[in-house]
């Protein structure tokens, strides 16, 4: 305690005497400080308030991550853990004081959102995904949206998804895509700490090319059948298309490089027969053209009849 005290010296000699000092013991401040946030996730913005009774000459702050001198202190601490915060005041009597708060800061990790799907890619005909949920292990509640739908153009009607959202660790979800679409899958996940990560990955539903060839048709002008040429899903987007009619002997007597265009059973390609009647017969087809979604050759060899 501070104050004027007096001290009294004493010899009990043959000849007793006796002094008398007078000395003054300084008062310390109390020493304190505020904290603006104990707890939270890292990236914390944490101020420190120096509330001392006095206004020192100067401070020395510990805020866990070094020391600094200043009157108040201010840190976003981005590393978990827990953090002593130690404050050291010198008053303008000389005199020091020290508090120091254990554990003062606590901060979290973040949780780390991720997933992925099966199947991937999928299509317009196998579009029930089922949703792996990667996240780290200190998750405890997932959130799920599959509403955002990235190329609303590509398909009338747009993607649909069943359930829209969800809750579940590892959910179970049914697109209904006519013609493909792009969802962005969007994950949000809270840590055992309330901690918050978020994560959306484009979630392709592709559309599927599919070729067909008609083995017979009737170049009669009837306006039934009067042409022959590959069809199938898509195929007017088809890359590197090139189909090609050949006769029994192997001579090439038709070909184009555009999609949907038919033979009309006219020699364009032989000559001296170019611009005849092809006859009656077996002829023989070859196809070549790329899917164009997945980028895959497709090379197709085959026979059709010519019949009027």
């Amino acid at each position: 305690i501070g104050g004027t005290y007096e001290a009294i010296y004493t010899l009990t000699a043959l000849c007793p005497v006796a002094d008398t000092i007078l000395f003054f013991i300084d008062t310390i401040p109390e020493t304190d400080f505020s904290i603006s946030v104990r707890t939270g996730c890292v990236n914390l913005r944490v101020d420190f308030t120096n509330t001392s009774e006095e206004t020192p000459v100067s401070s020395l702050w510990d805020i866990g991550v070094g020391t600094g001198s200043r009157l108040d202190a201010g840190w976003i601490y981005t590393i978990p853990g827990c953090y002593d915060i130690t404050l050291v005041n010198t008053y303008v009597n000389g005199c020091v004081g020290t508090i120091t708060v254990p554990d003062g800061v606590c901060t979290y990790p973040i949780p780390e959102a991720d997933f992925s799907w099966n199947p991937n890619p999928a299509d317009v005909d196998n579009s029930l995904i089922t949703f792996n949920n990667l996240s780290s292990s200190n998750v405890v509640s997932n959130s799920w949206d599959f509403t955002d739908v990235v190329l609303p153009a590509a398909s009338t009607p747009i993607t649909t998804a069943s359930p829209p959202t969800s809750n579940d660790v590892d959910p179970l979800v049914n697109f209904t895509s006519t013609s493909g679409d792009v969802i962005n899958v969007c994950l949000e996940v809270v840590s055992d700490k309330g901690c918050v990560d978020s994560i959306c990955k484009p979630v392709p539903i592709l559309d599927k090319f599919s070729v067909t060839v008609p083995n017979a048709f009737t170049p009669n002008g009837d306006g039934l059948n009067d042409t022959f040429f590959p069809k199938g899903r898509n195929m007017s987007f088809a890359s590197d298309y090139e189909f090609r009619v050949y006769d029994r002997w192997g001579a090439l007597i038709w070909m184009s490089n555009v999609p949907l265009q038919g033979w009309d059973g006219t020699v364009t390609e032989l000559a001296p027969t170019s611009g005849e009647v092809a006859q009656i017969d077996v002829y023989v087809w070859r196809l070549v053209v790329y899917d164009p979604f997945t980028g895959d050759k497709n090379e197709l060899i085959g026979h059709v009849s010519l019949v009027r």
